[in-house]
């Protein structure tokens, strides 16, 4: 098992691997979701996806103003009960995308541990690569926000 995931290959796959890509893979998925076909027309009333007339700038994967906060939402929770249009509309997409993408990042620092190991470096890139983790922050909250913070406060 330990051949078959450290072997030579274009995309090194490695133990850290198997946490990072399913958790981004989901994430990224579920923020594409969220950020193209669900509307929060009928929870807060602000536009955040694309059939809302929003751009990559303003579309967020966002919970509701009368949600259960950032709660973790399950799927399958008592709240849903296994209905998906009903989680989205409690925000529990916002709660997946959350969760995916911190272990996704915690799977990405451990791999950039593993290549360090592998190629006998000092794991500075774990700390040196850390923009994925600015990235997922971007991707939880919209970028509108920000920029309008930052013209605010400069």
């Amino acid at each position: 098992m330990d051949d078959w995931l450290r072997r030579d290959r274009f995309v090194f796959v490695g133990w850290s691997g198997l946490l990072l890509f399913p958790c981004a893979y989901f994430a990224v998925g579920g923020w594409f979701t969220g950020t193209t076909f669900v509307t929060s027309w009928y929870t807060h009333g602000l536009a955040s996806s694309y059939l809302e007339g929003c751009n990559f700038l303003t579309a967020a994967v966002s919970t509701p103003a009368n949600s259960l906060a950032h709660s973790l939402l399950l799927l399958w929770g008592p709240e849903a009960q296994g209905d998906f249009t009903r989680w989205c509309q409690l925000g529990g997409l916002w709660t997946f995308v959350a969760l995916h993408g911190a272990f996704g990042l915690i799977g990405f620092m451990l791999r950039q541990f593993e290549l360090a190991r592998s190629v006998q470096l000092r794991p500075y890139n774990a700390i040196a690569f850390s923009g994925p983790i600015a990235v997922f922050c971007f991707c939880i909250s919209d970028l509108s926000t920000r920029s309008v913070w930052l013209v605010l406060c400069t």
